[in-house]
């Protein structure tokens, strides 16, 4: 099992919590049907890792930027399909999946679709584009997009006046 450390941005690092994700929250992801792993650019891993941290902190607005096929939103909205009012906002540029033009960016959720009423899809924009429909509030980002600077930079940057820690 693997241990992460999320910071909180506190530089003496007093507020730094390792996250080893329990048997509980793994048997909730593990409740998936298998097949989002085939398409799913996360570790098993860094799925443990999402689902945990969603779990512990129950966020309500959540923000996904880079979507791809769906892997993520899949493991994100499973994880907050029992916390009332919480609600998935995925934002990617591309309205295409990058690995085929043929299917539509998070075109794998669709079949997921007991997660999908919890789920915003917005695709052919930055967050910029999208941020006035999401609003304020945001508790909780996740940022995987192209693994670039400044990108990330940007995408940060794009979220920071509308999130609210907690």
């Amino acid at each position: 099992m693997a241990t992460f450390c999320l910071n909180y941005g506190i530089a003496n690092n007093e507020n730094v919590e390792f996250i080893s994700p329990t048997n509980y929250e793994n048997e909730i992801l593990d409740s998936l049907n298998d097949s989002y792993k085939t398409i799913s650019e996360m570790s098993q891993d860094e799925r443990q890792f999402l689902n945990a941290v969603i779990l512990r902190n129950k966020p309500r607005k959540l923000v996904e930027l880079g979507v791809s096929s769906g892997g993520s939103s899949i493991v994100i909205l499973n994880a907050i399909k029992d916390i009332p009012n919480a609600r998935l906002y995925s934002v990617d540029l591309n309205e295409s999946w990058y690995r085929s033009n043929g299917k539509k960016t998070g075109y794998f959720v669709e079949k997921y679709s007991n997660l999908k009423p919890k789920w915003e899809l917005c695709t052919g924009g930055f967050v910029s584009q999208f941020i006035d429909k999401i609003g304020n509030e945001i508790d909780f980002c996740l940022i995987d997009t192209a693994h670039y600077n400044p990108g990330e930079i940007f995408d940060f940057l794009m979220i920071l006046p509308y999130y609210t820690p907690y």
